[in-house]
């Protein structure tokens, strides 16, 4: 399974507007446009590592549902199945979300359940063997999402 870590920091610019910037930092060993289930000869033969940043707008339509747009660049590390760098890349990474807010403890504490369409049109530097493992999946992507938080 992948490995992913995101902190968020944000700021509610009004009562309907919010900006983040986001820090990422993952590791994955397929391509991102894959199932979880795909068998292990389409796997990469090895893994990415990325660590990037990003901003993110989020605005809330009616009362806590919301949609937001998210970007991140990402410088990537590419590794062999022993570890071993074999080159760096970078991707622009992009997601349009929709979900709802709920809000506990006098709204301190937040849970964001949604739902994304991601989109990687930037994915440069890859090696050939992860290049052609890529090329058979689309670079566009459903999936759920979870944000947790806290409001200061």
């Amino acid at each position: 399974p992948p490995k992913f870590y995101q902190l968020n920091l944000g700021y509610q610019l009004t009562e309907h507007d919010v900006l983040s910037i986001e820090a990422i930092t993952w590791q994955y060993y397929a391509p991102l446009g894959a199932s979880l289930s795909i068998p292990d000869a389409d796997k990469y033969p090895g893994s990415v590592s990325g660590k990037g940043l990003g901003l993110a707008y989020q605005r809330f339509l009616w009362k806590q549902l919301y949609a937001a747009i998210h970007g991140t660049f990402f410088n990537q590390t590419y590794k062999n199945p022993d570890g071993v760098d074999i080159g760096k890349g970078t991707q622009i990474f992009l997601a349009l979300r929709a979900g709802y807010r709920f809000s506990f403890f006098t709204d301190t504490f937040f849970i964001e359940p949604s739902v994304a369409m991601t989109h990687w049109p930037v994915n440069k530097g890859q090696p050939a063997s992860f290049a052609a493992k890529e090329a058979k999946w689309s670079n566009v992507q459903f999936e759920p999402g979870m944000h947790i938080g806290l409001l200061f």
